[in-house]
């Protein structure tokens, strides 16, 4: 019986182990094409990112955020899509080469989201003092407010510093607190009444 058993299990193996076989060639050109299609979506991703990611100091923090979340979604769809393709690669038995590109620019992506974090309560606070009619305006408390706006820029940790983000937003508030004087001028109560 076990010779039996062991007989019809050796012919099961070898019919399937044929159809694999038979089958192979299609599996590894079906891998090629996918890997073809990974590799055209990668070489887009990197383009868009290289030519769009929000860099620029004069863009707001929170058009910034959103567009790093979509590239964030975009690289961990192709991520997922080129880590299932190794994996297939790898049981058949195929060559493959792991594209560093997307964990450079995963890295890339977290930076700029600190970066545009670490400005967008400032600019947020700016955009509302920004925002006052020049009747509500105090010249003194304006400073003061502007001074503690440079405060927090200059208290972003060491490492963002240097992104444009930051000192795109240093910059525009050390302008604003140079034209102190003028809005002081502006300000008086001789203007104020005037225009009444």
């Amino acid at each position: 019986n076990v010779i039996s058993v062991f007989s019809d299990l050796s012919s099961i193996l070898e019919r399937r182990t044929g159809a694999m076989n038979s089958q192979l060639p299609l599996l590894q050109q079906k891998i090629k094409e996918e890997d073809g299609s990974i590799q055209s979506r990668i070489e887009k991703f990197m383009e868009s990112w290289n030519l769009s990611k929000p860099v620029e100091g004069s863009l707001s923090p929170a058009a910034a955020m959103e567009s790093l979340s979509m590239f964030a979604v975009q690289l961990a769809k192709i991520a997922e899509d080129a880590k299932r393709l190794h994996s297939a690669k790898e049981s058949l038995g195929l060559d493959f080469i792991i594209d560093d590109r997307l964990n450079f620019v995963d890295a890339e992506i977290s930076d700029l989201r600190e970066a545009w974090a670490a400005v967008l309560p400032v600019a947020e606070k700016l955009q509302v003092l920004c925002g006052t009619l020049m009747k509500d305006l105090n010249p003194p408390k304006v400073r003061k407010q502007l001074e503690d706006l440079v405060s927090d820029v200059k208290s972003v940790p060491p490492k963002l510093r240097s992104y444009e983000a930051v000192e795109s937003l240093l910059e525009k508030l050390q302008r604003n607190l140079k034209m102190q004087p003028l809005l002081r001028d502006l300000c008086t109560d001789f203007l104020l009444l005037g225009r009444h």
